[in-house]
Formats: structure tokens, C-alpha cells, sequence
């Protein structure tokens, strides 16, 4: 019996989602399910994969404070304020 890959994109599912652990705390996780076929009867079945993001989106949130506050200060920078007072504007 051999297995391959379908097609790529034909019924993969992907998404990022807010996944509840063990200790009743929620995490970003990236789930994607692609099929997993045989050459004779198609899709068979899916295989789950899921990646844990909170060190990604910690990076994230580091980078973004590292670029709109004050290193020495931890005061916001220009650059946020100018994007808070168009947000004030826009409303």
C-alpha cells in the first residue's frame, strides 16, 4: 500500500486559535490538518499538527514596545502618539 500527499491545498485546513492548556490558561496556537491520501482511495483521513505561538507573539510584542517607547524612559515615542491621535480623530 503507498501513501502520498493530494494535492497541495485541497482540503487543508489552517488557522491560528486560542487554545485552553491544562492549567485552564489559553495560548496562540497555529493548528493546520492536511489530508492524508492513498493512491487508490483518495483522502482517507486528516493529520492534526499544532504549533504553540507564545514565543512568537511574545517577539512580536517585544519588538513593537522596543519601536513606540523610549528605551531610557519607557515613555511613547512619537511615532504612537502620532497613531493614537489619528485614532482619536477617526472616531
Amino acid at each position: 500500500m503507498s501513501f502520498d500527499w493530494p494535492r497541495r491545498g485541497a482540503h487543508r485546513r489552517e488557522g491560528v486559535e486560542n487554545i485552553s492548556g491544562k492549567m485552564a490558561h489559553t495560548f496562540p496556537c497555529s493548528l493546520s490538518s492536511p489530508p492524508f491520501a492513498t493512491a487508490t482511495n483518495g483522502v482517507t483521513g486528516y493529520v492534526g499538527i499544532s504549533y504553540d505561538l507564545t514565543s512568537a507573539k511574545r517577539a512580536d510584542e517585544y519588538i513593537y514596545h522596543v519601536a513606540h517607547h523610549d528605551p531610557l524612559t519607557g515613555l511613547p515615542t512619537r511615532t504612537l502618539l502620532a497613531i493614537a491621535s489619528k485614532l482619536h480623530r477617526a472616531r
